[in-house]
């Protein structure tokens, strides 16, 4: 299978899931859109930030279950990756805080989640139990794809960057289950 087959199948889950996903705002999508772009890049504590700030502006709102999940899927492998993070966090982030001291000697607390059955509508690979070969996976891409869809259908203005950013890894998910299945 090739990368344009892939992009095709994201450009058909996307147009089949927009009628379905809860509304959000654009500032939510942005900071979807900058979570993805810190994991991708490996700004963990970044991807950490913005996925708590996400959880706490829709965490009141139950139509966003699923976008709830997908956050903190992401938001948990961005904990196991951070003590990898080989950058240098910056002086000052951008709300003028210091984020050497975002977290300290401690992480922050993992909140597992696993979709719902309901939410499964939001699947970007759809396998059956016996097919999933390493469930973690097989949950952590489809909750990036789904959060990479939701940012890129409600934040215009993050399309350019998430696709320089993140699509070559989204696209590279999907192949992988494409070719699992040839």
């Amino acid at each position: 299978m090739s990368l344009e087959i892939a992009k095709k199948d994201l450009e058909d889950y996307m147009a089949g899931i927009k009628k379905d996903m809860p509304k959000i705002s654009g500032n939510v999508a942005h900071m979807i859109a900058s979570m993805l772009i810190g994991y991708r890049t490996g700004l963990y504590d970044r991807a950490i930030g913005r996925a708590d700030k996400i959880l706490g502006k829709i965490e009141k709102d139950e139509s966003k279950s699923a976008l709830k999940c997908a956050v903190s899927i992401i938001r948990a492998h961005s904990i196991e990756l951070l003590p990898s993070q080989k950058s240098i966090r910056s002086e000052f982030n951008w709300e003028g805080h210091d984020p050497t001291k975002t977290f300290g000697v401690k992480l922050p607390e993992e909140k597992d989640c696993t979709f719902k059955p309901e939410d499964e509508k939001f699947y970007a690979i759809k396998l059956s139990k016996d097919e999933i070969k390493v469930p973690l996976e097989f949950k952590r891409d489809n909750a990036l794809i789904f959060a990479y869809s939701t940012a890129y259908l409600f934040s215009i203005e993050d399309q350019r960057p998430l696709e320089e950013q993140v699509l070559g890894y989204v696209l590279q998910r999907i192949e992988y289950y494409q070719k699992e299945d040839a």
